[in-house]
């Protein structure tokens, strides 16, 4: 199942943090704050998750 992952996060720090997370669950970056990737429904849930306690 694919997911499209965009985000629009004005603290830099934040942002890596989310961006990094992305990047180590598969997604590809299509965007400066966007990416894509074929994940698992549960592999999608984790990576929400780990953005959602990122972010606070």
């Amino acid at each position: 199942m694919s997911l499209l992952l965009i985000y629009d996060i004005p603290d830099d720090r934040l942002r890596s943090k989310v961006a990094d997370a992305c990047l180590d669950n598969g997604l590809d970056r299509i965007q400066y704050s966007a990416f894509l990737g074929d994940l698992t429904h549960n592999r999608q849930e984790e990576i929400l998750q780990r953005v959602r306690r990122i972010i606070g």
